[in-house]
């Protein structure tokens, strides 16, 4: 009998041990009550959400648009037509965006040139420079990028020749089929031009085409198969930083007085991006959730009291989970 109640206890304690688990893991709600939660596979946390929910948004510049015309749904940025794959409240969204190409071929007229000249407009939101690259594929090929920093005009660019597929080296970008280069810091409304020096005249067999783009640096790993395979390929992942505001944490009164300044809510603290303008928030340590929420942030474990008899048949089994103790 004495074994059969320690075995019990036992159960007993392993339950509560898992229900502060799944607690840790359900105070981390991101949407505001009453709002849409998610698009498709993709999660929509407060500050973002739709035009129809005016109550759901902490300003315009957050809105996004749920396509139900596909199956599954998408989520599009603002209302336009960038699709967004992820949003963070660390501060990344995470979208779609279009690759450039510049093809030739020596049958033109059957099969005339094709190229393009991806433009994106980012709006309020600056492309991280912390996680994308520009990026340029081809062995007869230039392009540019050109954008703004604030109210100044930038532009850079990227070249790649090579007159042979074994001059090509997989996973080196430095100039011989692949070429790419940093995002500045503040970079937005970016615009790609390409071009070729000789038409691809002399390498056609093997690369007809140039390819340009600004892409999630992790997302792609140069091998000479992207000269061919990246005719079919429309888009790629890329990474905007969003922040709240154009301000700091805290500004000055007229009495030299620091006052707080942001949309952090209780639990939680204001941190001035490291890149580019604006803060966030971020739950202080020990809570979970969503800064920008009221009650957003929660503890992070619920603290458990069992009787103290238990907790010693268990010690090993429950050292992990620190919010238990004894009464």
């Amino acid at each position: 009998m004495a074994a059969q109640l320690k075995l019990v206890g036992l159960l007993l304690l392993l339950l509560i041990a898992a229900s502060v688990v799944i607690a840790a893991e359900t105070v981390n709600g991101e949407a505001k009550e009453g709002c849409q939660e998610r698009c498709g596979d993709v999660s929509i946390p407060y500050t973002f959400r739709k035009n129809d929910q005016p109550h759901c948004y902490l300003s315009r510049k957050f809105l996004v648009a749920c396509d139900n015309s596909f199956n599954p749904p998408k989520l599009l940025l603002g209302e336009g037509n960038v699709q967004v794959l992820n949003i963070s409240l660390e501060g990344e969204l995470r979208i779609l965006n279009h690759v450039g190409h510049d093809c030739r071929t020596i049958f033109s007229d059957i099969d005339p040139p094709y190229s393009n000249k991806p433009r994106l407009k980012s709006g309020w939101f600056n492309i991280s420079s912390t996680r994308n690259k520009f990026t340029m594929v081809g062995c007869d090929t230039f392009a540019l990028i050109r954008g703004k920093i604030g109210e100044e005009q930038y532009m850079s660019g990227c070249m790649s020749l090579c007159n042979n597929i074994s001059n090509v080296q997989n996973g080196s970008c430095s100039g011989n089929g692949c070429c790419q280069t940093s995002i500045p810091e503040g970079l937005s409304a970016i615009n790609l031009t390409m071009g070729s020096f000789f038409n691809y005249s002399t390498i056609w067999e093997f690369d007809p085409c140039g390819y340009a783009f600004v892409e999630e640096e992790s997302y792609f790993n140069f091998s000479s198969n992207h000269l061919q395979d990246l005719k079919t390929e429309e888009m790629m992942p890329m990474v905007f930083d969003w922040v709240f505001g154009h301000d700091t944490c805290q500004v000055e009164d007229v009495n030299n007085k620091q006052i707080t300044y942001s949309a952090c809510k209780a639990k939680s603290t204001c941190n001035r991006r490291e890149t580019g303008w604006g803060y966030l928030c971020n739950c202080s340590e020990g809570y979970l959730g969503n800064p920008y929420l009221d009650l957003g942030c929660q503890d992070e474990i619920t603290l458990v009291l069992v009787p103290c008899g238990t907790m010693e048949m268990a010690e090993q089994v429950v050292k992990d989970v620190p919010s238990i103790t004894c009464k």
